[in-house]
């Protein structure tokens, strides 16, 4: 898809989205999205941005109780979803009722011609235009947090929030033949921050959709920069190593070609603090890794990457117009990039924006980064479930068989090592729950 295209989807979704009905008339449209990384995804995303309406997307990981929340908490009035989705789907039909539409985002998953889907919507709007007027203070995403104790709360970003965030780059360090495979799930801030970046510059984008096809996608997409999670960044090295040792006789560099494809010479990482040794393992190979920080509240801009390898141990430079300071071990960031506030949460609001703490903050990648040296845990995602923190595990199945440990097993099995594990966790952080 080109640019051109894109704009004219935009022009035709946004068309048809500002004339379906209204809860009220004051108020914008609010879109959630439940799917996997796609280009049709990023195409409802963009497009109810451009319509002047507000998206909304939503992580799929979510037991049904934390996603009705979100939605209904969200005043969502339209979803889009993939197909794989429909279980949720229709359990969030009898738990939200103010939801109007249902809409299918990929036409190819129904057979039935009555069911709403994206491509129709598209293919009756086609020729059709609009332009949006547009205030900058207007509310263009709510992304909901997670990593925290209690229920989610709604980040508010404004169409200034995201031009500041857009726009607040050192333009030397973007390449415009960047080909950019985009992993972050959209309900991410980071995600948004990729492909807002990568619009700007012009870049190729390309879209891994789940985690378990990453190294597949490396080779098929052969892309030049990626953004992943330190634990990530970690096992993909690993993957190198377990490669080097298995084939020594292989140059590095056809290695590396087998494993990241024959174009990647920058990762960027971000999420939690990635060792500088891994930075110095990739640097031997070719591969610049460079960290960042920012939050969904700062609209996912604090700093800029810096891949200059003396400086392994920073999380990049303070990006321009942007003030930083630490103040009772609180980072505390001023910029047109921070958010307008939480949804429908005013007390929430005005102790974000105070030295007064926000309760007890969970970062899911230090717990994530616990289980690295597992043998029988090959991916681990944490995520919070109302007051709880619960584990999503992929297990090494290979691992598993190599060592006579049964399917039926895997579950008990890993709960022992996550209860090992909880031993070094605060009251607050320990993993309770293994669907």
């Amino acid at each position: 898809m080109t640019f051109e295209q894109m704009g004219q989807v935009c022009q035709s979704f946004s068309y048809w989205l500002n004339g379906q009905e209204k809860e009220e008339e004051s108020r914008a449209i609010h879109v959630g999205i439940l799917g996997r990384n796609s280009i049709n995804y990023l195409l409802i995303y963009i497009s109810t941005v451009f319509s002047g309406n507000v998206t909304i997307p939503l992580d799929p990981n979510l037991y049904i109780s934390g996603l009705a929340y979100c939605v209904n908490h969200g005043d969502v009035d339209i979803i889009f979803y993939d197909s794989e989705y429909q279980s949720q789907i229709n359990d969030l039909k009898a738990k939200c009722p103010k939801v109007k539409k249902y809409i299918l985002i990929d036409q190819s998953h129904s057979h039935d011609p009555e069911i709403a889907c994206l491509d129709h919507i598209l293919e009756e709007n086609k020729s059709k235009t609009m332009i949006n007027t547009i205030e900058p203070n207007d509310d263009a995403l709510i992304i909901f947090t997670s990593g925290t104790t209690g229920n989610k709360k709604g980040v508010v970003l404004t169409h200034d929030n995201l031009i500041d965030k857009t726009f607040s780059t050192i333009d030397e360090m973007y390449d415009k033949h960047e080909i950019y495979l985009i992993v972050s799930p959209f309900h991410h801030v980071a995600a948004t921050h990729d492909f807002l970046i990568a619009i700007r510059f012009g870049y190729l984008l390309t879209f891994n959709s789940n985690i378990a096809d990453l190294l597949d996608n490396l080779t098929l997409y052969q892309p030049t920069a990626l953004r992943i999670v330190p634990l990530i960044v970690k096992n993909l090295i690993k993957q190198f190593y377990i490669e080097k040792n298995n084939h020594p006789e292989m140059p590095n560099h056809v290695l590396k070609t087998k494993i990241f494809g024959k174009n990647l010479s920058k990762i960027i990482s971000g999420g939690s603090y990635l060792p500088p040794e891994v930075i110095s393992g990739y640097h031997q190979i070719g591969i610049k890794v460079g960290q960042l920080y920012g939050s969904t509240e700062t609209a996912g801009k604090c700093t800029v990457v810096d891949f200059n390898l003396e400086k392994r141990e920073s999380v990049g430079i303070i990006a321009p117009n942007t003030q930083v300071r630490i103040q009772d071990g609180e980072i505390q960031v001023k910029s047109r990039s921070v958010m307008k506030g939480y949804y429908k949460e005013p007390e929430k609001t005005e102790e974000s924006f105070t030295s007064d703490g926000n309760g007890e903050n969970v970062a899911p990648e230090v717990i994530e980064n616990l289980f690295c040296d597992e043998p029988l845990i090959k991916e681990i995602m944490v995520h919070g479930d109302d007051d709880n923190i619960c584990a999503i595990v992929y297990p090494n199945f290979d691992y598993a068989e190599s060592n006579g440990i049964a399917k039926k097993e895997l579950k008990s099995k890993i709960w022992s090592i996550i209860e090992n594990r909880n031993k070094e966790l605060a009251s607050y952080e320990k993993i309770v729950n293994l669907p």
